[in-house]
């Protein structure tokens, strides 16, 4: 448990602010299913929120947090390449989905305090090697780019190939930085404390609520922008 309360809940506000966003999100892309978006969104902010004490009442330990996350994320990299990404993007637009990834600034700020507090390691921060925060400062001016049309295209694709490959090297370091076989494989990072957000409450929700949701729109984006001239969805807010 994170127990700092200044950081803890700046980041509870965060995450279930973003959780509210992609709710209404989904909620515009399926008015007649409403009701099972809303449960189906809590139910899993419930049960990614609860894998840390099932974790722990089994017994299990670091080297779980790796391939659960990886797994969770190939539901939402299908959900966001199928028909749930087309609808959420056909109704709600591109520059909308940009605007939403402001959420990785003040979640960014979040994990530097958690650095200094000792929770996570400092490469975890943008004193360290993670960058995600340029993704959370360019996502007003980008989706105003392309809510203006001013190069639209060129504007969200930019966008969204950096803040993908910033997530990336984020996954990158989670999984460099915990005690598994693959970060002595690789010649992972061996500065402390282990990152173990998979295994604490609520850390779980950096992943499975931020990250994942930062990984889905940016990926139900790209795939409409490369399909724009046979599938064309607004760009703008709609």
């Amino acid at each position: 448990m994170i127990t700092p309360v200044a950081s803890l809940t700046l980041f509870l506000i965060t995450i279930l602010t973003l959780w509210l966003a992609m709710v209404f999100t989904l909620t515009r892309a399926f008015p007649n299913r409403a009701a099972l978006v809303i449960v189906g969104a809590g139910a899993w902010l419930a049960a990614t929120g609860g894998i840390p004490f099932l974790y722990a009442a089994i017994g299990w330990g670091a080297a779980t947090q790796v391939p659960t996350l990886a797994a969770l994320a190939a539901i939402v990299t299908a959900l966001a390449l199928g028909a749930v990404g087309r609808r959420v993007v056909a109704a709600n637009g591109i520059a909308l989905l940009a605007a939403l990834q402001a959420f990785r600034l003040p979640l960014e700020y979040v994990l530097t305090q958690w650095s200094a507090e000792g929770f996570i390691p400092v490469q975890m921060t943008w004193n360290g090697d993670n960058f995600d925060v340029v993704t959370g400062a360019l996502a007003a001016p980008a989706a105003a780019l392309i809510a203006m049309g001013a190069r639209a295209w060129w504007a969200a694709l930019l966008f969204n190939l950096l803040g993908l490959a910033l997530l990336l090297r984020v996954a990158s370091i989670v999984a460099l930085s915990t005690p598994t076989p693959l970060r002595a494989l690789l010649g992972g990072y061996e500065t402390g404390p282990d990152v173990l957000i998979g295994l604490t409450f609520p850390g779980i929700w950096v992943a499975t609520v931020g990250i994942l949701s930062a990984l889905f729109l940016h990926l139900a984006s790209l795939r409409h922008l490369f399909r724009r001239n046979t599938e064309p969805a607004p760009y703008g807010t709609r």
